[in-house]
């Protein structure tokens, strides 16, 4: 018997209508009804991997004809919460699976009366007003004993389920501050921090099998001591610290798996890639399972020395552009925004994996820290052993309108980014305010000028006003943060002697002598004498 019922789930006081289709045995759901509920776009993209016994194509009629529509089964609606992992899926499972009990607990005839009396709009209005989901079937029939487990019993409920979270507190800052920690409810754990911190975000949020999940958490904070500033809140990167994170819940997941076989596979290929990676030996453990294993393995050296060949060729790269774009000595330091971005815009590589890659690379090679010249609004960090080597902006002879507006308006910044409509914008009210007509053809020629400047990179960014296509390198000057400074001060240079390369920028002879450890009197003295320090020179201009 076919079956098409219209129920009422309720969520956070809000009514969401949500049919049943299907028989009793095979009940499905539309995938449109599913995904407008949990908010997620693109349907078909999402369910690309999807098998038959988990998605339906099925002909439905609808105000426009007969259409093929995609439905969930209870296996793929499984699969797509399982996936997504948001609280109001949780919920729906559960709803559902109540549903779905009570319809294979009654009788066919029952069923029917059911449906009929359930779709009628006087029923539905009152189901709207209740609290309780089950109240309208309790009216109809009466409960029976549960005799089997419906394979919702598979998800655990939100209260069973125990997650660790990193929020990053503040994103506008440049080094993150994370807090991290443990929780039974992360909807209401995330509730609370939206209230205190108006800018921060939830970065990462993973389930942990059953285990003493406080000690995990124990384990992590012990892990990254040396990045802790407060209780339960780190200053470091975000993709470190989800690397770390994940890599311990993955070990946790490895051994609580019931097949022993996979679980001693997994854990040979963690200390195979830990022997390679400290220089060990191997261990008669180690041995004894190649030796039961030994396809896998074969397999296991092809797929690790793959990587050995990626990461020195891209190791090479690195080297490459620190040689060519960077000063490396123990006196310099650089803003670690500014650095990566610029390695963006000379390898023309905007790929999260590269972008990790070299973020690593710098990690291992120079030393993060605070730096110790504070030139903007806020804390800034980078590397010091490393400096890049400033970049000249000319204009042409004969510059057009586009390249004018560039050099009055913008700054071209190795860490900045502009979307395209910004800049439109900004380009149309310059002409406006200089008397100049705007046409559409210099629209799309501002946009043909930044694409062939080497300078910048045209490509998806993520600005404070939202992301779209836009700019890496490139910034309006009315949107840079102004940093307070002494009004009578002079501006300190340090330069190379041979080469006169620029190697630090201080607001005020002050600064440059505290960074040189000598007196003011002494530091005003070498720059007005031109004396030479080491290598180098401290000046005016």
């Amino acid at each position: 018997m076919a079956i098409t019922l219209k129920r009422v789930f309720i969520y956070e006081k809000i009514n969401i209508e949500l049919n049943f289709y299907g028989t009793k045995e095979n009940i499905i759901f539309k995938a449109g009804d599913i995904f407008g509920i949990l908010n997620i776009s693109n349907i078909r993209q999402q369910l690309v991997y999807f098998d038959d016994t988990e998605k339906v194509l099925s002909t439905y009629s609808t105000n426009g004809g007969k259409q093929k529509v995609l439905f969930l089964t209870i296996k793929g609606l499984i699969k797509i919460i399982a996936k997504n992992k948001k609280p109001i899926g949780i919920e729906l499972c559960s709803w559902i699976k109540n549903v779905i009990q009570e319809i294979n607990s009654i009788s066919y005839t029952e069923l029917e009366q059911l449906q009929n009396t359930m779709n009628k709009p006087e029923i539905i209005e009152k189901q709207e007003k209740v609290n309780s989901k089950d109240e309208i079937i309790n009216c109809v029939i009466k409960p029976k004993k549960k005799e089997k487990m419906s394979p919702f019993d598979e998800i655990m409920k939100q209260e069973e389920i125990q997650y660790i979270y990193i929020y990053n507190t503040d994103t506008r800052k440049d080094v993150p501050e994370l807090k991290i920690g443990y929780t039974k409810n992360i909807k209401q754990r995330l509730t609370s921090y939206t209230i205190v911190c108006t800018h921060g975000k939830c970065e990462l949020c993973e389930s942990v099998p059953y285990v003493d999940i406080k000690t995990v958490e124990n384990y992590i904070h012990t892990m990254l001591y040396k990045y802790k500033i407060k209780s339960e809140v780190f200053q470091l990167n975000i993709e470190k610290a989800k690397l770390i994170i994940m890599n311990v819940i993955n070990l946790i997941r490895i051994v609580a798996m019931d097949d022993d076989s996979i679980m001693d596979m997994k854990l040979s290929k963690i200390y195979e890639e830990h022997c390679r990676l400290s220089n060990q030996p191997k261990t008669i453990f180690i041995q004894s399972l190649k030796q039961s294993k030994t396809e896998y393995n074969e397999q296991n050296k092809k797929e690790m020395n793959e990587p050995d060949t990626k990461e020195t060729s891209m190791n090479s790269k690195f080297d490459e552009f620190v040689e060519k774009f960077c000063i490396v000595r123990p006196d310099v330091e650089t803003i670690c925004k500014d650095i990566i971005g610029q390695h963006r815009l000379w390898s023309k590589n905007m790929k999260k994996e590269v972008t990790m890659a070299f973020k690593s690379y710098l990690d291992t090679r120079f030393k993060y820290t605070r730096l110790h010249n504070q030139g903007k609004d806020q804390t800034v960090y980078g590397y010091t052993g490393v400096k890049l080597i400033e970049i000249e902006h000319k204009r042409s002879l004969n510059p057009n309108d586009m390249e004018t507006f560039i050099f009055e308006k913008c700054t071209f910044s190795q860490g900045g980014t502009i979307l395209k409509s910004t800049l439109v914008n900004s380009f149309i009210e310059w002409k406006q305010n200089v008397k100049k007509e705007i046409t559409e053809k210099e629209k799309d020629e501002l946009t043909a000028y930044l694409k062939e400047c080497i300078h910048v990179l045209y490509s998806t960014v993520w600005t404070e006003e939202g992301s779209g296509q836009g700019y890496y390198g490139l910034i309006l000057k009315s949107q840079t943060k102004h940093y307070k400074t002494s009004s009578t001060s002079k501006k300190v240079y340090k330069r190379l002697c041979e080469t006169n390369v620029l190697l630090g920028t201080w607001d005020s002879i002050a600064k440059a002598a505290e960074t040189e450890a000598i007196s003011n009197a002494k530091m005003s003295r070498n720059i007005k004498n031109n004396i030479k320090m080491n290598d180098y020179y401290y000046s005016l201009e």
